[in-house]
């Protein structure tokens, strides 16, 4: 279900649970209702305070910033980490959303977190941010990995290799919450590999990874490796939406789709995994969803990975 009602609230009153300052745009207050609860939800997309006047139990995911595509290899999704029936104790929060990765200069994506400045006791959340594509070497490490590069660029087997996502550290259950696995099984790892370029004599690069999935290969007939799907989840409206999805790898025959694009019309309008393109410039991810861009032919053809988002909601 859609939203029911948006509002910003007023300064910290001991009336609000929870509160954000008034008159800022850098965090949304809406009413939704999700499988008939009713929810106050607090979307940060951009860093913010949270100020909680009374112990308040949350649903929460922190979702970092998504990669940028480089040299065929797709920009891996940003980190994501989600938890259900979390304490927050009374105090105020900073709130940290992390930017997607620069198209001008390449780069990894950057972390989201929430960090507690009270006196009591409570773990800092952190989400890593997605690995950038290649430049000569494999794929850059983040909280999902950047797709490998290809035989045909750098003749060199160990720079074929997609970069490492990372576990989080997600081994626990923090601050009393039960942690939310983006597989659907037991692995919490935050991200997944980014997909293996093409080893032969071959322009396909791989795609970047996401928190539910690892990015797919590029082959030896040019066709670039698919991008990580994105997890989905309905905590921020009540209706499914999409997040950290993979970059696509590049490919001299079939370009690589990112995340959610596998399975649907190629519009990237979910998930924020944006295809490869070997010939043009590629699509910018969309802000606020930690999506991975897709590889490209050149760096001039590089666009910004997608930046990230803090949501916190509690049962009203």
């Amino acid at each position: 279900m859609a939203f029911s009602s948006q509002r910003v609230l007023q300064t910290s009153s001991s009336l609000d649970p929870m509160s954000v300052p008034e008159g800022q745009s850098d965090a949304l207050v809406t009413n939704i209702t999700d499988s008939g609860n009713t929810y106050e939800v607090f979307s940060f997309v951009g860093s913010q305070t949270l100020t909680v006047n009374a112990q308040t139990t949350c649903d929460v995911m922190v979702v970092a910033g998504g990669g940028t595509g480089r040299i065929v290899g797709g920009g891996g999704g940003g980190g994501l980490r989600h938890w259900t029936g979390m304490v927050f104790p009374p105090g105020t929060y900073a709130v940290v959303v992390g930017g997607g990765g620069s198209a001008s200069s390449v780069t990894n994506g950057s972390n989201s977190t929430v960090t507690y400045t009270g006196s009591g006791s409570f773990t800092t959340l952190t989400a890593s941010g997605g690995g950038r594509g290649p430049s000569t070497a494999g794929g850059i490490s983040g909280g999902s990995g950047g797709g490998g590069n290809c035989g045909a660029i750098t003749g060199t087997a160990s720079n074929h290799v997609g970069g490492t996502g990372n576990s989080g550290g997600d081994t626990t259950d923090l601050n009393s919450g039960t942690k939310v696995s983006p597989t659907g099984n037991s692995a919490y790892k935050e991200g997944h590999d980014g997909g293996n370029g093409s080893s032969a004599d071959s322009i396909a690069g791989g795609g970047g990874g996401s928190p539910k999935a690892a990015g797919g290969n590029g082959d030896g007939s040019h066709n670039g490796g698919n991008g990580g799907a994105p997890y989905t989840t309905s905590i921020r409206t009540g209706s499914t939406q999409y997040f950290s999805g993979g970059g696509g790898g590049a490919g001299n025959s079939t370009e690589g789709k990112g995340g959610d694009n596998v399975a649907t019309d190629g519009s990237a309008q979910k998930g924020g995994g944006t295809d490869g393109n070997y010939t043009a410039s590629v699509t910018a991810s969309p802000d606020n969803t930690g999506g991975g861009s897709g590889g490209t032919g050149g760096t001039s053809y590089a666009a910004n990975g997608g930046s990230g988002i803090v949501i916190i909601r509690r049962q009203s």
